[in-house]
C-alpha cells in the first residue's frame, strides 16, 4: 500500500489491484498498485506519492498544462495572473502544495 494525493484540478482515477479508485482534487488515499501502474500513474503528473523524491514531485507539476495549473491554483484560492507563463504557474502551485 502506498499513500497518494491527487494534485490535478479534477477527479482522477487509479487502476489498483483492488479495482478502480477515484480521488477528488486534493484527496489522499492508500492504494495497492503494481509497479507498472505506479510508473504509469507517476507519468501522468496528476498524483504525488508517498516517498516520492523532490525531482519526481517537480516533474509532476511540470507535466501539468497551464489550464490544469490555473484550475489547481483557483481551487486553492490563488488568483493566477493571466500573464503568468507555465514556469510561474508551476512555482506558485509548488508554494501552495508546501502549505498543505
Amino acid at each position: 500500500m502506498i499513500k497518494v494525493r491527487n494534485i490535478a484540478p479534477g477527479p482522477r482515477g487509479l487502476n489498483t489491484a483492488d479495482g478502480p479508485v477515484m480521488l477528488a482534487p486534493g484527496q489522499e488515499g492508500e492504494v495497492n498498485l503494481s509497479e507498472a501502474e505506479l510508473k504509469s500513474s507517476k507519468a501522468t503528473g496528476w498524483f504525488i506519492f508517498e516517498g516520492q523524491s523532490k525531482k519526481e514531485t517537480d516533474s509532476a507539476y511540470a507535466a501539468m498544462s497551464e489550464d490544469e495549473l490555473r484550475a489547481l491554483l483557483k481551487d486553492k484560492g490563488v488568483a493566477a495572473d493571466g500573464r503568468w507563463g507555465h514556469d510561474k504557474l508551476v512555482a506558485e502551485a509548488k508554494k501552495v502544495a508546501a502549505k498543505d
